[in-house]
């Protein structure tokens, strides 16, 4: 059985935390011999992000063409807070609700606390 995990990449994400995440899966998949864990990136807007250290990462799908994940990731730095992505936040809440599971990586918690106000323009 093979999963998929979608990394959702916020302008500012901390390379390390995108890193050590893709290293647990990468390494297990290297030790099964096998494709057991699979992975996409993805953005808000389908275009290159920079993360936190100036780094540029390409998104290899848009929102609307990404394959539903087993689970979902939202990678997000120290302005999270002020990052506003209503897509992103609406595709989690979309994912939470046909029952997958999602998380935050970082300072993700708090665009993952906005996809559960979903859809109220105060959150």
């Amino acid at each position: 059985m093979n999963r998929h995990f979608v990394f959702c990449l916020c302008p500012g994400a901390p390379l390390f935390c995108i890193a050590s995440a893709l290293d647990v899966l990468r390494h297990a998949n290297r030790f099964a011999e096998s494709e057991i864990y699979r992975w996409t990136f993805l953005c808000e807007d389908n275009q290159p992000i920079q993360d936190g250290s100036g780094l540029w990462f390409n998104p290899g799908k848009s929102i609307d063409q990404v394959e539903a994940p087993d689970i979902a990731f939202i990678v997000a730095g120290f302005d999270a807070s002020q990052i506003n992505q209503p897509r992103l936040c609406r595709w989690l809440a979309d994912q939470a609700a046909a029952g997958r599971k999602i998380g935050g990586i970082s300072n993700g918690a708090f665009l993952l606390a906005q996809s559960f106000c979903w859809p109220k323009a105060d959150c």
